[in-house]
């Protein structure tokens, strides 16, 4: 029989660095500071990560990992400093260098 595990929540982390990797679905919320914004209101920071490719399917993104490929993707990061500014910048990446680039909480395909 399996036993509850038993976990004490603590303050929620000040920041959140999420990756998103996709195609034009996924393209909104990265193309703007519309999320790190609304974060902010209520006194938290995400730092966003978006590795973007036309027509990219699910199968694509798996055959990239598994390969190693060194195909590039366009990568845009919005982060949040301590005093609330917000950076976007946008450059080439492999799936496999944005992933290493910064340590990331979540990552969504």
């Amino acid at each position: 029989m399996l036993e509850p595990i038993e976990t004490k929540i603590t303050e929620p982390p000040k920041s959140l660095n999420v990756l998103t990797i996709g195609n034009s679905f996924s393209q909104p919320l990265a193309s703007s500071t519309a999320l790190p914004l609304a974060v902010k209101k209520i006194g938290k920071k995400i730092n966003y990560g978006h590795l973007y490719k036309g027509a990219l399917s699910l199968e694509n993104v798996y055959n990239y990992i598994q390969d190693g490929a060194t195909t590039t993707f366009d990568f845009t990061t919005c982060f949040t400093s301590d005093d609330g500014t917000i950076t976007e910048k946008t450059a080439k990446s492999t799936i496999a260098n944005a992933l290493k680039k910064y340590e990331w909480d979540i990552v969504t395909i």
